[in-house]
């Protein structure tokens, strides 16, 4: 607890004036009556305002087929009804860049900055609260910052060209099962559609200053975070003649991801290797030249050919792969297909592959195990809201931060699209220190309720 504003409060006027406080049952009574009656009285009656001096995130489950589950891909059934392919499961969640420092008392001013700051001074919509480090967090860009001087359970590791979101960096979270968090203590907040929210964890103070003109400084490498991680998985006894090469993929992984087939991700479809794409992109030649032009190039000298099995009188047919070097397929058939034994030139060839193919705004996803469980796992960033101003084309006052004295209400109510791979080269897109929070890509959807204490409740759709 601190206090939550400035209250006068009088004391005795000289030393000998103590004389009579010096007992824990004659202590000095900074909100009532002392020495009553006597000319020595001195009246505090009045309570002193106190405030949390940190936050706390709550959740619960905002599925809408329950257990964390959320559908991506449907078929459409002979009656008409709709069936669900492959779903989202989401396994846990994880706390990064929690600040190590604020202030013990709250302090405000127009711009976020420490001059001009009014220490017990109310938030608004208008001003910013005041953050300890509020000089450092305001870097043009952060090439030279060093995370860990400042936060706990940092979302990266290394500074600048290094950084990266490793398995080392995701080891160092603040990591929960989903499963654990909504079986902890449900809250005391009075929610009207009786949706029971479950303490998280206590969250230190952490804000954000303003920016100046074309200047963004509410970034993933400084704000508060919460990052989801979830597993591909196929309902029980799902069975899709256009989807069970993928169904029979995601059930059969072992997690050994030099075994298990790589899945790609284009818009929205999503393949079992490379030799699917490849397919896939001949036999769409016409109805989809663009996609056919990104998987093989446009300088190719023979015209790939997608490999057939014999049938009956139907003679196999052997693969023709792209010719032209700038090409993902020209990378993958250097890779897949080479001759090479030393382990580190065959995997400089699958690098060289991975970038061709991510550069042409494929994403992979491998196999991996989570404690026991094998599977295809991806993630989800979430930056805490704390004043949406509902317009993700400019990021307002104190969007993005935590501030003390706040329960945020967390449920994920919806997810469109597949999340983040976990492997860095694996992403079209990874994630870096200086992304802004504020993104019109949004693929999960989440409910925030922010309330006194005061209690504010966020739904997030990804």
């Amino acid at each position: 607890m601190s206090n939550a504003g400035a209250t006068e409060k009088d004391i005795p006027g000289n030393i000998k004036d103590w004389d009579v406080y010096q007992s824990a049952d004659k202590a000095f009574n900074l909100s009532g009556p002392n020495n009553a009656n006597t000319e020595n009285e001195i009246n505090n009656s009045g309570s002193i305002k106190v405030e949390r001096s940190v936050a706390r995130f709550d959740f619960r489950d905002g599925s809408p087929v329950g257990n964390f589950t959320y559908t991506l891909i449907e078929e459409t059934e002979a009656e008409g009804g709709k069936k669900p392919i492959i779903q989202i499961q989401l396994k846990r969640m994880g706390l990064v860049n929690m600040s190590k420092h604020f202030y013990y008392l709250r302090r405000v001013s127009n711009d976020g900055k420490n001059d001009g700051s009014f220490v017990g001074g109310t938030e608004t919509n208008e001003n910013y609260v005041v953050d300890t480090d509020a000089n450092e967090k305001s870097a043009a860009n952060l090439d030279n910052f060093q995370f860990g001087d400042y936060f706990n359970f940092c979302l990266g590791s290394g500074v600048g060209k290094d950084w990266t979101i490793s398995a080392d960096a995701r080891n160092g979270w603040y990591n929960s099962l989903m499963s654990d968090v909504v079986e902890g203590d449900e809250d005391d907040w009075e929610n009207p559609e009786k949706n029971k929210y479950h303490i998280w964890r206590y969250v230190t103070e952490n804000t954000i200053p303003a920016a100046g003109d074309g200047q963004i400084y509410q970034k993933n490498g400084v704000s508060t975070g919460i990052v989801f991680k979830g597993k591909i998985v196929v309902p029980e006894n799902t069975i899709s003649e256009k989807h069970q090469t993928l169904i029979d993929a995601i059930k059969n992984a072992t997690g050994d991801s030099d075994k298990d087939p790589i899945l790609y991700a284009y818009g929205s479809n999503l393949f079992v290797s490379w030799t699917e794409v490849r397919a896939y992109a001949i036999a769409n030649k016409e109805a989809d030249k663009v996609f056919y032009e990104t998987v093989f190039g446009t300088n190719f000298t023979k015209t790939p050919v997608a490999a057939q099995e014999a049938k009956g009188d139907t003679p196999a047919v052997e693969a023709v792969y792209s010719d032209d070097t700038n090409s993902p397929d020209y990378a993958w058939n250097a890779w897949h297909n080479t001759k090479e034994t030393n382990p580190e030139t065959v995997k400089s060839l699958l690098l060289a592959f991975k970038k061709k193919a991510t550069g042409a705004l494929f994403t992979l996803y491998q196999s991996s195990i989570d404690g026991e469980d094998a599977g295809y796992y991806c993630y989800y960033y979430y930056w805490n809201r704390h004043n949406d101003n509902q317009d993700l084309s400019v990021m307002g006052p104190m969007e993005f931060a935590v501030v003390r004295n706040n329960v945020y209400k967390l449920a994920v109510t919806n997810i469109k699209q597949l999340g983040h791979p976990r492997i860095p080269e694996n992403d079209p897109d990874p994630k870096d220190p200086d992304d802004p929070d504020e993104s019109s890509d949004i693929y999960i959807t989440l409910s925030v309720e922010v309330l006194p204490w005061t209690v504010r409740v966020n739904n997030i759709e990804f």
